[in-house]
């Protein structure tokens, strides 16, 4: 998930300040990047369970609990291919059994567990994967399973007891952290987490429930988390509040419900911290993008860009208004508006009811209400009686001693504890630690610890270890690139027109498929209303061939329910479609046909279309069946994908160039293929990395064309590559910068730049530096809709360097 750009351009300087601007101390410089551990004074635990927590913890329910949790996330593992190791199912053991339980003895067993599993602290690199792969166990825990209060609290709980526990001191890239009490690599473990807002993930037209229920299960427990005092992401917080209520609604099905519900997730277990963070600004006007206190505004909030209680007052607002009116707002997200509105105007009020009671004497009037819907150096009127509401009637007079109270509040969060602690009745207003402005953010670290040797991370599930199967320049060149394409035009251009042929001529090589009725199912094992990559639009009339309606009959699997799942399946009915041994002759033409389809499909297809043929081509690759000739050469079935990228090329005409004017539809096609080829990319079986810097050259290289749409096309297909490919472009870059001599244009590694550029005629470290460089100026210069992908791209490639900076460093 992109986070905000002014932000991001300053993470240098929030890592050593406060969320306030203060310079951090050097104990307060840390070990995370957006997870800053708070003191330990402010850790508390979360009391009694709550009634909801109660019913699910009879002991039959928590022995179910604790199987389902090892079930569940076993199943995941393997459906994603990750290699299940001994470490992993005793890590998991232990959480099931902790999480289950739901008791603090239950928790504290589980810590102590961990703390015996963890390998000596000298040994560097084997305790920094070694903790890594814990904190991924957890967070897979909580994203599958976070629905439960069970679950999430149970997390919370053993962190809690893990954090009292005192192992010794260990390298963590250049610093020394405290393990347990700084949870050493847990904030670049949850980093994995922040990529998959469901609701910002590029051209997500739909989305997915699962993806939905995942995103709030983590988006629940990091509030949980700051709510505790054990970590606190500021700019995640922020920026959930200000997708969902400083922006205009996302017409699109569902993304409003899913970014207001986290908006509500976010207040309704972390109101008190967030309220703290809004009083340590009771009186700043305009934050300066230079400073680390800038937090960007919506479109919709006109206040300073920072955590003050003038935006504090418009969240409320915009909740009681979201909740209240007609809108595309389903009925329960309305309420949790509704309800996220209240509990913000009642933590306000018991705050400064125990806060000014702390102050004042019992027999003064009572304390001055300040109304979070106006400036922040205007207050009410005192009433005689408490309102449940602020009332529009403004003073000034006690203006100035209204912000020195708020500063004491700021500087003494622990006052009159006990009363504060009496007033609350539930689990979520019972934070401690929330009464204390946020700690420091830390000092910087790259996003993911190094892999064992002889490993590395996939490609496809970063997080994951597998393997090292192929070098840095394999990875870039396997499958794409390799050689000649043959000599075949791109398909002809297709008419509007929906029911349009590619072809009326039935020897017509350019054309994907031909004209004819819709060709009759053979089978009705599809449910009828189930849409079928048949009815495609650039598909519809058309008559296909016996072997091509049985491949795309294979691939329509993927559109059954659980589709993802059956990826597997697919890949193995291809297996088997594909010509045997003894007609090896027709098994060129053949896969020829196969890929030409896949390929079709992932044009006219969605999105979600092309993640789903994105799984189907990774399963068939790590099948090895037989070896096969392609063109006299000896290829392996399925593990060199033979003439994969013979196909591939074929298709990449980039219709933004050239002097024939494309549609609309034309740049949507272009769009999808790249998307297509950077997760071929992306996943180890593909690496067309000239049609990467071909993106970019177009994007970033030369002067921007006129018409708005062949920008937003250029842009998207570029930021694809880079949010998708990003780590390995850049390895490839520093490779070249080895090289002696600049490549000759008949050379495979030349890439001619464009008119902006003039540096060396390849991908290397100064083009990459120029790319991030115009991506800033073209982030600040187009229109907001279309420079925040900019922005965003700029971001992920700035991770990019600090990932691959450590990745090039060795363990002491």
């Amino acid at each position: 998930m992109g986070r905000d750009a002014q932000t991001d351009v300053k993470v240098g300087a929030e890592r050593s300040t406060k969320p306030n601007g203060e310079p951090a101390t050097e104990d307060e410089a840390r070990s995370t990047t957006q997870l800053p551990i708070a003191p330990s004074v402010e850790t508390e635990t979360h009391g009694p369970a709550s009634k909801d927590v109660d019913s699910e913890t009879s002991p039959a329910k928590l022995a179910a609990l604790e199987l389902e949790i090892q079930d569940k996330i076993l199943q995941s593992y393997d459906l994603d291919g990750k290699d299940i190791t001994p470490e992993h199912i005793a890590v998991l053991k232990v959480f099931a059994r902790g999480i289950s339980a739901a008791t603090p003895e239950a928790a504290k067993e589980a810590a102590h567990q961990l703390n015996d599993l963890c390998p000596p602290l000298n040994r560097t690199g084997e305790a920094n994967n070694w903790m890594y792969m814990v904190w991924l166990v957890m967070l897979d825990i909580v994203a599958d399973m976070g629905s439960k209060d069970t679950v999430q609290e149970g997390c919370v709980r053993i962190l809690e007891e893990l954090v009292q526990c005192a192992k010794g001191m260990m390298n963590v890239w250049g610093s020394d952290l405290r393990v347990w009490r700084d949870l050493p690599v847990f904030p670049i473990a949850f980093h994995e987490y922040w990529e998959s807002d469901p609701t910002s993930k590029l051209g997500a037209e739909k989305l997915d429930p699962a993806d939905v229920q995942s995103w709030k299960n983590i988006s629940c427990f990091a509030a949980r988390l700051m709510r505790s005092g054990l970590a606190s992401d500021y700019d995640q917080a922020i920026i959930a509040l200000r997708t969902a209520l400083e922006e205009d609604v996302n017409t699109l099905p569902g993304f409003a419900d899913c970014r207001t519900q986290v908006a509500c997730l976010w207040i309704k277990h972390a109101d008190k911290f967030l309220l703290r963070w809004a009083l340590e600004n009771p009186g700043r006007a305009e934050v300066a993008g230079a400073s680390p206190s800038y937090l960007e505004a919506g479109p919709l909030y006109r206040g300073p860009a920072t955590m003050c209680l003038q935006r504090w007052g418009f969240w409320i607002e915009r909740l009681e208004m979201l909740g209240k009116e007609a809108s595309v707002l389903e009925e329960d997200t309305r309420e949790m508006a509704l309800q996220a509105a209240r509990t913000i105007r009642n933590v306000e009020k018991r705050d400064k009811e125990h806060r000014f009671d702390a102050r004042m004497d019992p027999a003064s009037d009572s304390p001055t209400e300040v109304d979070p819907d106006v400036a922040p150096n205007s207050v009410e009127k005192p009433t005689t009686e408490p309102a449940t509401e602020p009332t529009p009637d403004i003073a000034t007079d006690d203006a100035t001693d209204l912000a020195q109270v708020m500063a004491e509040i700021v500087m003494e969060p622990n006052a009159d504890v006990k009363s504060q602690q009496a007033s609350q009745s539930t689990p979520e207003s019972t934070s401690q630690a929330s009464a204390k402005s946020p700690s420091a953010a830390e000092k910087p670290l790259p996003p993911s610890p190094r892999p064992l040797p002889g490993f590395r991370y996939s490609s496809i599930l970063p997080r994951l270890l597998v393997p090292i199967e192929r070098s840095i320049a394999s990875d870039l060149r396997t499958s794409f690139g390799d050689g000649t394409p043959p000599a075949t035009e791109a398909p002809a251009v297709v008419t509007k027109d929906s029911t349009a042929a590619l072809s009326d001529a039935s020897d017509d090589d350019t054309a994907s498929f031909h004209t004819a009725p819709l060709h009759p199912r053979g089978d009705d094992l599809l449910d009828p209303k189930l849409t079928t990559f048949y009815e495609i639009k650039k598909f519809r009339n058309r008559d296909f061939s016996k072997q091509q309606r049985r491949i795309i009959d294979a691939l329509d699997l993927t559109l059954r329910p659980g589709g993802r799942e059956a990826a597997s399946e697919v890949a193995a009915e291809i297996d088997r479609l594909c010509p045997p041994k003894e007609e090896e002759d027709g098994v060129e033409d053949w896969l020829w046909m196969l890929w030409e389809t896949v390929i079709d499909i992932v044009r006219f297809g969605s999105f979600a279309v092309g993640d789903l043929m994105h799984k189907v081509v990774w399963h068939l690759q790590k099948r090895a069946t037989r070896c096969v000739k392609i063109e006299g050469v000896e290829e392996r079935l399925w593990t060199d994908l033979p003439m994969f990228s013979y196909c591939m090329e074929a298709y990449f005409n980039d219709p933004t160039t050239g002097d024939t004017e494309s549609s609309c539809e034309d740049k949507n096609v272009w769009v999808q293929l790249n998307w297509f080829a950077a997760k071929c990319l992306q996943g180890g079986f593909g690496g067309p990395y000239h049609h990467a810097i071909h993106a970019m050259r177009s994007a970033l290289e030369e002067e921007m064309s006129p018409d708005s749409f062949t920008i937003q096309c250029r842009l998207f297909v570029a930021c694809s590559w880079m949010m998708l490919t990003g780590k390995i472009i850049l390895r490839r870059a520093r490779e070249n910068a080895r090289r002696a001599e600049h490549p000759k244009e008949d050379s495979m590694d030349f890439e001619e730049p464009g008119p902006l550029y003039h540096g060396p005629p390849m991908l290397c470290p100064q083009r990459w530096d120029f790319w991030v460089q115009r991506l800033k100026h073209l982030g600040e210069e187009l229109p907001e809709h279309i420079g925040s992908r900019a922005c965003s791209t700029r971001r992920q490639m700035e991770w990019a360097e600090q990932d691959t900076d450590y990745c090039f460093t060795d363990w002491d």
